[in-house]
């Protein structure tokens, strides 16, 4: 954000040559368009939300893959519950014209702060499931679910570039894992 509080990351992004926007703290989807607008011509957007720490290029590549080849403005593996949601692996994937559309559009703070809610409700959406039956809840919301994430990276500490599939077997075979942030809602 702009705010004072996050100077840090702005300087560290600079002593690691990584470019840095910084705009409104409650304003995301504002600050996603603006970033947009001054860095970059992509004609494909993919968005990672921070407290999806388990993000897998594999589960990246297959969402862009099924975006490129349907005609659709959004697609994403989660934030469609109960089928969608790849939870702590999410991507989202939509053209620069409907992130335009929601920048103009979206009025609803809600919409504002999340980014995507426009584009699922007004444009041309679709989903993905990457990995049939996952059903965990992986996204870093609470101390609860990070200490569970941490468990994760502690175990496949050996797995390098463990995959979706990898974490869904480790929960499957370690069920205690789970119980960790066990009251955190998908």
């Amino acid at each position: 954000t702009d705010k004072e509080e996050d100077d840090l990351i702005s300087s560290w992004c600079k002593t690691k040559q990584l470019i840095c926007f910084r705009g409104s703290e409650w304003d995301v989807l504002g600050r996603f368009y603006n970033a947009y607008k001054k860095h970059s011509d992509a004609k494909v957007l993919v968005r990672i939300c921070a407290d999806n720490l388990l993000i897998s290029f594999q589960v990246m590549d297959q969402v862009i893959e099924r975006y490129c080849s349907i005609d659709c403005d959004y697609m994403s593996n989660a934030n469609r519950p109960p089928n969608y949601s790849e939870d702590g692996f999410a991507v989202e994937v939509f053209s620069p014209r409907a992130l335009e559309l929601a920048h103009i559009n979206s009025k609803l703070l809600s919409e504002r702060e999340h980014v995507c809610p426009w584009m699922k409700k007004e444009l041309k959406a679709n989903w993905i499931n990457t990995r049939a039956g996952y059903s965990h809840k992986l996204s870093v919301d609470t101390e609860q679910d990070l200490q569970a994430v941490e468990r994760i990276f502690q175990e496949l500490e050996a797995v390098s570039d463990f995959s979706i599939e990898d974490v869904d077997e480790l929960l499957h075979n370690m069920p205690e894992i789970k119980l960790i942030n066990h009251d955190s809602v998908v």
